[in-house]
């Protein structure tokens, strides 16, 4: 709207600011829903990675 009343009315506006949220949240933090989702990573004493959730699986899902 800052533009638009700037290009109609060009002798009263002369300075606009416009700002915009992020709407994508894979970019503004990747780890978003694997932190705040339910999605846990185990590492053991060997260093080995595991996951644990607290979600149905997709298989489980298209049973019902």
């Amino acid at each position: 709207m800052s533009t638009a009343a700037m290009l109609v009315y060009p002798d009263f506006f002369k300075v606009a600011v416009s700002s915009a949220g992020n709407h994508n949240n894979d970019v503004y933090n990747r780890n978003w829903s694997e932190t705040h989702h339910g999605v846990e990573e185990v590492i053991d004493d060997e260093g080995n990675v595991t996951f644990e959730y607290d979600i149905e699986k997709n298989s489980d899902l298209a049973r019902t």
